[in-house]
């Protein structure tokens, strides 16, 4: 149990791992390293409001309300948690990081409006519907390797009840010839 759970903290460091250096390459590919570090700093700083995010859908809102068909609930509080997590990461971004590190980013007095957040939340999503289908993909692929296990197992039981049956039969063959012999 203890190795499955350092398998599983590993993966999600790896993950969030590549986010942070994946997008902190595509947002400064070109600039200085001054805006490298800049955007770097920005997902670093913001990773907790990503990670709290997605955990929150993925691993509350899906099992507790949408696998169990609770549509209303699930939209309701999926669109509560993109709206605040989008303001927590904009108030956090314009606030603190893009005034204390150079990122190319201009500032502005009016990032709280609707689309601002709604573009802000886009992103949010981007990252949930990745850890999502990163998640699936990972429980599909042990699904398939568990059946193809027990299809090989099964397999193996069905030859050994063969055999089985088969072997008291082999083994009186040779008795019942000699036995016919010696009655010719």
């Amino acid at each position: 149990m203890m190795k499955l759970e350092q398998n599983r903290s590993l993966r999600h460091l790896v993950f969030w791992s590549a986010w942070v250096i994946g997008f902190t390459f595509i947002k400064s590919f070109g600039e200085s390293m001054e805006i490298y570090l800049g955007w770097f700093s920005y997902y670093l700083i913001t990773l907790p409001i990503f990670v709290a995010h997605t955990y929150l859908v993925a691993y509350l809102l899906v099992p507790y309300f949408l696998n169990r068909r609770l549509f209303p609930f699930f939209i309701v509080l999926f669109l509560v948690l993109f709206y605040g997590f989008s303001v927590l990461e904009l108030l956090l971004s314009n606030e603190f990081i893009f005034r204390w590190y150079q990122t190319g980013a201009s500032l502005s007095d009016q990032y709280l409006t609707p689309a601002n957040v709604i573009m802000s939340g886009l992103g949010n999503l981007y990252i949930v519907l990745v850890f999502l289908a990163a998640r699936t993909i990972r429980k599909w692929y042990y699904a398939d390797t568990r059946s193809k296990e027990l299809q090989h197992i099964e397999l193996q039981q069905q030859m050994e009840n063969a055999l089985t049956r088969v072997q008291p039969h082999m083994l009186l063959c040779p008795i019942i010839q000699y036995l016919d012999r010696d009655h010719i």
